[in-house]
């Protein structure tokens, strides 16, 4: 059963949400639920959870009070940081993607009870086949164009005339003038594509070399779940949930953040190593596409639910 609630179109956050959780109080108080499940903090509905009155619990995907901490956001994310660490000291249980979060969390709340429940990817990703083509080396990266994610190392890399030979697909929905600057510096070989659906983004990977994320902290990207899952070299930072999922130089490269000179170093070996980069690809599938499955989430949430 689906209870579709309207919102307030501005003045929600710096209100505490006090109209929104009034209407989802009500619906609440009329469902007298077991439990209220809280999906995630960067709306109302972590904040709505763990002041229900109810048995709750709230999942986690980003964690904005540790992103603030790492790259220069919008104004309005420090104020939702804020109201992060109020829900994540009241909450009850909390679930995350992944242990590197867990660690985050429990030193926001020592007392809470912090599961780690990997999300499903979705099945186009398990029906897509990896088909990259020898002589058209291309590098991807999907995801919104903010500094967090790194995308202006990635830009500063392509400017070097050892990568011209390849090209860089940057999937992803911006317009600041942050992003407008990083277009202009943007080298010939880098495409910015916008913003794709998911089919798209599959098709997209098929035809990859590897999938580049020089992040400063990630909770867990779906995309790098997806890229495993088709079969792709994840090439990422180990500041996050993501390093998890490869094993330096056997299935993918571990960067260090900002450093533009080890990205370009990467991108050049996989250009003149793809029968290497290709086995990189195949080594572990097996393993995250049992991982990764929907079903596989399904049971973890049951068992939260019910233990």
């Amino acid at each position: 059963m689906f209870h579709i609630l309207p919102t307030n179109k501005s003045c929600r956050a710096s209100t505490l949400y006090k109209k929104d959780r009034i209407r989802i109080g009500s619906v609440l108080n009329e469902i007298k639920p077991d439990l209220v499940h809280g999906w995630g903090t960067e709306e109302v509905y972590g904040f709505a959870a763990v002041l229900s009155g109810y048995t709750n619990i709230v999942s986690m995907q980003g964690i904005l009070s540790h992103y603030v901490l790492k790259s220069l956001m919008p104004l309005h994310s420090y104020w939702l940081a804020v109201l992060e660490i109020f829900v994540l000291w009241k909450a009850g249980r909390i679930t995350v993607e992944s242990e590197w979060g867990r660690c985050i969390l429990k030193r926001r709340n020592p007392h809470a009870k912090v599961s780690v429940i990997e999300y499903g990817v979705s099945n186009i990703f398990f029906k897509t086949k990896w088909k990259p083509k020898k002589q058209k080396p291309i590098f991807l990266f999907v995801g919104t164009p903010i500094r967090r994610k790194g995308i202006q190392d990635l830009i500063s890399a392509y400017q070097d005339k050892s990568l011209e030979k390849s090209e860089l697909w940057i999937v992803g929905d911006g317009n600041s003038k942050w992003v407008k600057k990083q277009k202009k510096k943007s080298s010939i070989n880098t495409k910015w594509l916008g913003f794709k659906n998911q089919r798209e983004v599959a098709q997209l990977m098929s035809k990859a070399w590897a999938l580049i994320l020089p992040t400063r902290a990630d909770n867990s990207p779906n995309v790098i779940k997806e890229a495993r899952v088709v079969g792709i070299p994840v090439i990422t930072t180990n500041k996050g949930g993501q390093g998890k999922y490869l094993n330096d130089k056997k299935d993918g490269h571990l960067i260090a953040p900002g450093n533009i000179k080890q990205i370009r170093k990467v991108i050049g070996w996989t250009i003149k190593n793809y029968d290497k980069n290709r086995a990189m690809g195949e080594t572990g599938r097996k393993k995250f596409r049992n991982i990764f499955r929907a079903v596989t989430q399904g049971q973890r949430i049951l068992k939260e639910y019910t233990s």
